[in-house]
């Protein structure tokens, strides 16, 4: 999916305790990344909040999990997540993430990096209860 089909993105800068020795991004931090990228495209929904929702008996549950390793994200490397609802059922929902490098033109290491290329891929099913 190109980063243009998504029209939520939030911005995020990979921190110095999510990397390995090698400066690079330990792969569980994604599903973290998504996590971030779902919350605030879901605050900035005009749906009800987690805490209303859950007030009324609503919960989300993630049912399935699938990533997708395109790339590295390096510490230091600023990325934008982008989400979107992909599919919407009777009691479950589909979410898509992608993650890309955000490229300063300024950089020669971020400059090399391939800016229509996602980090990963992350999609979600979520099974509302």
């Amino acid at each position: 999916m190109a980063k243009s089909d998504f029209s939520f993105t939030h911005p995020l800068r990979v921190r110095w305790s999510e990397i390995d020795q090698q400066a690079i991004v330990f792969n569980s931090h994604y599903l973290t990344y998504c996590d971030i990228g779902f919350t605030e495209y879901w605050r900035k929904s005009p749906l009800p909040s987690f805490v209303q929702m859950s007030g009324s008996g609503c919960e989300f549950f993630v049912k399935k999990a699938h990533l997708e390793y395109h790339q590295s994200a390096k510490f230091d490397d600023e990325l934008d997540i982008c989400v979107r609802c992909s599919r919407v059922g009777n009691s479950s929902m589909q979410i898509t993430t992608e993650i890309y490098p955000i490229v300063r033109k300024t950089s020669p290491f971020r400059a090399r990096m391939n800016s229509t290329d996602s980090l990963s891929v992350l999609d979600i099913s979520i099974l509302l209860k």
